[in-house]
């Protein structure tokens, strides 16, 4: 691993930050408080779902029934790690929201933009080629998500140091890491199952798609127990809404507290250009599919359909940001390419043109 890369890494992320504050200051102009930091940074990234954590640190999850639950009570579809992070270090740092949301996004998408880079260069082999694929990661359409008060930043950390932890057999840190990621969005539950999958690819007991081979043994076994206990905080959190609400799985009734449907959004023709990207990058990604893994196959299809099939047709961007699986394969595609870097500039401007909707409440980046 070149330290040297990992530098170069987080100079592009940082800059990129920077180039976020001062679009902001060019697009907002007097609509930004300058009072302070706090208002300052606020005004910038504290935008749509933002103002939901920050209910959740100020009131907590409020007591609900089924009857009511999906009418009123849709704080219910947010889970409690991000908030409860930003909360402990409001309380032992003296922050206020603002500031402490903006610190940890940036030590969590720079930590993340790292296990980008870490992973590359375990699956690659590679570090010219590692450094690229994460360049290129930084300048997708939305990966501004990752710089905002949500949990983008948070759910991507967890989820590719568990797929590290995989890799390099350290099996209690993944323990770790899985029972957080299932705390941190509804999809974290369905990221296990593919960690497992990816272990079951590592043991060599599922090869290719179509290949398995049953044979159980002593050290599989044990290696299954680590993911009991994300299984038991998942159902835990469950019962909690329970408790609270009436209702198991309140997080996924709740979703109707918005009247969403499966339609594609009003702005259909900005929204379409991001769809084609990712289209694109699926194209690519399914031309050599049978030498991808079932894993990486199924964390990009299972994620995708979930706000499908939720009705939450304008939230794939948001899904999509963090399926690095999908990124990874296309960027070592694009790596190969005479024109690598013109493609990085297109993404980056396109990322720029959707960030500065995003600053202006457009419902296709939310």
């Amino acid at each position: 691993m070149k330290y040297k890369n990992i530098i170069y890494i987080f100079l592009f992320a940082i800059t990129i930050k920077i180039v976020y504050i001062f679009t902001a200051v060019l697009i907002l102009k007097n609509a930004i408080d300058y009072s302070s930091f706090n208002t300052f940074i606020g005004d910038i990234f504290f935008r749509w779902d933002s103002h939901k954590y920050y209910s959740l640190i100020i009131n907590g999850y409020p007591h609900s029934s089924p009857e009511i639950l999906a009418e009123k009570d849709h704080i219910w579809a947010f889970f409690p790690l991000y908030p409860g992070i930003i909360s402990v270090l409001m309380k032992v740092f003296s922050l206020s929201f603002n500031t402490a949301a903006f610190f940890w996004s940036l030590v969590s998408s720079l930590a993340a933009f790292l296990g980008i880079y870490l992973f590359c260069n375990i699956y690659f082999n590679n570090t010219k080629k590692s450094l690229f694929i994460t360049i290129l990661f930084l300048f997708l359409p939305f990966s501004y998500y990752f710089s905002a008060f949500l949990t983008e930043s948070t759910f991507l950390l967890l989820l590719i140091f568990s797929f590290i932890s995989i890799y390099k057999k350290k099996y209690f840190i993944f323990s770790i890491l899985s029972s957080l990621l299932v705390l941190v969005r509804a999809n974290g539950m369905l990221s296990v199952f593919i960690l497992f999958l990816f272990l079951l690819e590592n043991k060599g007991i599922i090869s290719g798609y179509f290949r398995f081979n049953f044979s159980i043994n002593k050290e599989l076994v044990i290696k299954s127990l680590f993911f009991i206990p994300p299984v038991l905080v998942f159902l835990c959190y469950c019962l909690y809404q329970y408790y609270m609400t009436g209702d198991f799985f309140a997080f996924s009734t709740v979703q109707k507290a918005w009247g969403r449907t499966g339609g594609i959004p009003h702005d259909f023709i900005i929204f379409r250009i991001p769809l084609a990207i990712l289209s694109l990058f699926l194209f690519v990604y399914f031309l050599n599919v049978k030498k991808n893994q079932l894993s990486f196959t199924l964390l990009i299809l299972l994620n995708l359909l979930l706000p499908i099939s939720t009705g939450t047709f304008g939230s794939i961007p948001r899904y999509s940001c963090t399926l690095f699986p999908l990124y990874i394969i296309v960027g070592n595609a694009v790596n190969n390419t005479k024109i690598k870097w013109l493609i990085v500039a297109l993404t980056f401007s396109i990322q720029i043109y959707y960030y500065i909707l995003w600053l202006k409440l457009s419902f296709v980046t939310a």
